[in-house]
């Protein structure tokens, strides 16, 4: 499975892909849904290279 992930800026509209392992992970969370396990949620900070500006995407992993 890749870990390329498709990113759009909300700013200039721009996208891009980019690989989990080059962006920077700002935050690690775990959530119990539903009675279940507790889910790793994972929030990773992009740049987008045309504005500079600062995307946080929240990934879920197993």
């Amino acid at each position: 499975m890749s870990d390329k992930i498709k990113i759009k800026c909300p700013r200039c509209g721009h996208k891009w892909e980019k690989s989990l392992s080059e962006l920077e992970i700002d935050q690690t969370i775990y959530r119990e849904i539903n009675k279940k396990p507790d889910v790793k949620v994972v929030k990773y900070r992009a740049y987008c290279p045309n504005d500079g500006t600062v995307i946080i995407i929240e990934v879920q992993e197993d």
